[in-house]
């Protein structure tokens, strides 16, 4: 039987380690580095929604994207539902911004050791997520809160690269 943990700090410190330990067991390795795998949604995440047209690009996302990329070794797989030419459109926003990404719908490492359809990540940012941060709009549906996401996000990127 498992102990509910109600202690947040301890919480917390399993979480953390629990991530370090699957970051040396299947984490991505570039130029001699671990990399932090975060899937990133597309329509509500980085953009607003207005499918099948790419919506406005939503405030941060790309500044704090291209900040965890520099700063805290993150790559980023594009986690979409989009097919076809609207992935690619997907994929030529991320392009035109200077953001690389790892992987389309798929985490190229996860070959070597599971052949699930499922694009593995250590984290996804997603506004369909339940406690993803977001912004209400009277223009279009609810949007990711950067902001908000920095705010969760940080202090575990801090600790991971300690």
């Amino acid at each position: 039987m498992n102990d509910t943990i109600t202690d947040t700090y301890t919480a917390l410190d399993i979480l953390f380690n629990d991530y370090k330990r699957e970051l040396n067991e299947i984490g991505v390795m570039k130029n001699d580095k671990k990399y932090i795998s975060i899937g990133l949604d597309f329509d509500g995440t980085v953009v607003m929604h207005n499918y099948p047209d790419i919506g406005p690009e939503i405030p941060y996302a790309v500044d704090i994207i291209k900040e965890y990329s520099d700063k805290y070794n993150v790559v980023w797989i594009l986690n979409t539902m989009r097919t076809g030419p609207l992935l690619e459109d997907a994929v030529n926003w991320f392009m035109e911004r200077g953001i690389e990404l790892y992987g389309i719908n798929h985490n190229p490492k996860q070959d070597e050791w599971d052949s699930s359809t499922k694009a593995y990540a250590q984290v996804y940012i997603d506004d369909s997520n339940v406690g993803c941060p977001l912004i209400a709009s009277k223009d279009y549906r609810p949007y990711v809160n950067w902001k908000g996401i920095d705010e969760k996000m940080r202090p575990i990127l801090e600790y991971l690269n300690k």
